[in-house]
C-alpha cells in the first residue's frame, strides 16, 4: 500500500523504492516488483549487498527528473567531449616525504570549462546514466598517458581506475595498444567508489595485471572498511591514507594514532605509504615523524597541465 500510494504521489513518484523483506518466494519478489518497488532485498542480507542495490538503483534513476530534451542535450555534449576529445588532464607530484624528490605523478581528468558538463563528477555520473562510462575513462587515460609520453621527466603515473573498466577488459585495450607504453612504468589506483559491489569481479584481473608489472595503489584508507578489504585481498604495492586523517593530524593526537597504525602495518608488509591533502606545514612535519613515505598536496605542487617538478632539497619546512 505504501509502495503504490509513492507511485501515485505526482510529488514522491520519482524516489526510488527498495523493499527489503523475510518473504523470499518469487511470487512474492514479483508482487513487490509489480506495485512499484525499483528493487527487493531478502532478509537476512549483507550491508555491502544493501550499499550495492541502493547505487545501482540511484544510477538508474539518475536522469528521470530531468526532461526528455534535457537528457538529449546532455548526450549530446558528452558525446562531443569524447568524440572531440574534449578532456585535460592535470598532473600533481607525489614526493618522497624524507628526500622530497618526486615519486611520480597523479592524474586527474578535467572537462571544458565552458561546458554543461563541467564538474567532473557531474560528468561521470551522467557518462554512467547513458551508459558512455567506459568511452569516457578510456578517453581519459589516453590523454594523459599522451601528454605523459611527451615529458622529459616520465615520473611514473597514478591512475585512477573503476573496477567496471577492469571488468569490462578495457583496461588491458589501453595498455597494449597504446604505442610506447609500458605497463610497469604505471600504477593503479582502485577507486574506491564502486568498490564495494564490484570487488569480488574485478580482483581475478586485477591480479593479473598485478603479475604484468603494474604496482597497485589502494586509496582513501580510514575512510571506510571497502578499501580495508581490497587491501587484504590485492596486497598492494600503496596505499593512500585518506586527507580526512592527514589534515590537522598535528593537532589532533587520535589522529596521528590512527595514522602511526597504518604505517606500521604498511612497514611490516612491506608497502608504501602516500599522505593525501597535505597543505598544512605542521602536518607535513608530524607525517614525517611518523615516517609516512610519500606525500602530496598543495603544500608542495598543486595540480597542473604541465608536467613540472620542483626542487625541495634546499627548502626548510
Amino acid at each position: 500500500e505504501i509502495c503504490q500510494r509513492i507511485r501515485d504521489d505526482k510529488e514522491l513518484c520519482r524516489i526510488p523504492v527498495i523493499i527489503l523483506s523475510a518473504k523470499d518466494k518469487p511470487a512474492e519478489r514479483v508482487e513487490g516488483l509489480k506495485i512499484g518497488a525499483d528493487d527487493y532485498i531478502t532478509k537476512p542480507f549483507e550491508r555491502d549487498e544493501l550499499l550495492a542495490r541502493v547505487e545501482t538503483v540511484l544510477r538508474r534513476t539518475f536522469l528521470t527528473n530531468r526532461t526528455q530534451d534535457d537528457i538529449e542535450s546532455l548526450k549530446k555534449e558528452l558525446k562531443q567531449i569524447i568524440q572531440n576529445e574534449l578532456i585535460t588532464p592535470l598532473f600533481q607530484p607525489i614526493f618522497c616525504t624524507k628526500s622530497l624528490k618526486a615519486l611520480g605523478l597523479e592524474v586527474r581528468s578535467r572537462p571544458p570549462v565552458n561546458s554543461p558538463l563541467n564538474n567532473t563528477g557531474f560528468l561521470f555520473k551522467v557518462a554512467e546514466a547513458l551508459d558512455m562510462y567506459d568511452e569516457l575513462e578510456k578517453l581519459c587515460w589516453k590523454k594523459a598517458i599522451s601528454k605523459w609520453k611527451q615529458s622529459a621527466n616520465k615520473k611514473s603515473l597514478f591512475l585512477h581506475c573503476t573496477p567496471k573498466f577492469i571488468e569490462d577488459d578495457r583496461l588491458e585495450e589501453v595498455f597494449f595498444t597504446t604505442k610506447g607504453n609500458r605497463p610497469e612504468e604505471n600504477m593503479l589506483e582502485i577507486a574506491n567508489c564502486l568498490v564495494n559491489q564490484n570487488k569480488l569481479l574485478c580482483m581475478p584481473g586485477l591480479k593479473e595485471f598485478k603479475k604484468l608489472g603494474i604496482k597497485m595503489v589502494v586509496n582513501d584508507i580510514g575512510s571506510g572498511g571497502a578499501n580495508l578489504e581490497m587491501v587484504a585481498e590485492l596486497k598492494p604495492d600503496f596505499v593512500k591514507i585518506d586527507m580526512i586523517l592527514v589534515q590537522g593530524i598535528h593537532a589532533d593526537p587520535f589522529k596521528r594514532s590512527i595514522v602511526q597504525s597504518i604505517v606500521d602495518f604498511c612497514k611490516k608488509e612491506q608497502i608504501q605509504s602516500i599522505a593525501e591533502g597535505v597543505e598544512q606545514t605542521d602536518d607535513f612535519r608530524l607525517i614525517s615523524e611518523l615516517e609516512v613515505d610519500a606525500i602530496q598536496g598543495n603544500l608542495l605542487a598543486r595540480p597542473n597541465r604541465e608536467i613540472e617538478f620542483i626542487d625541495f632539497s634546499d627548502f626548510s619546512f
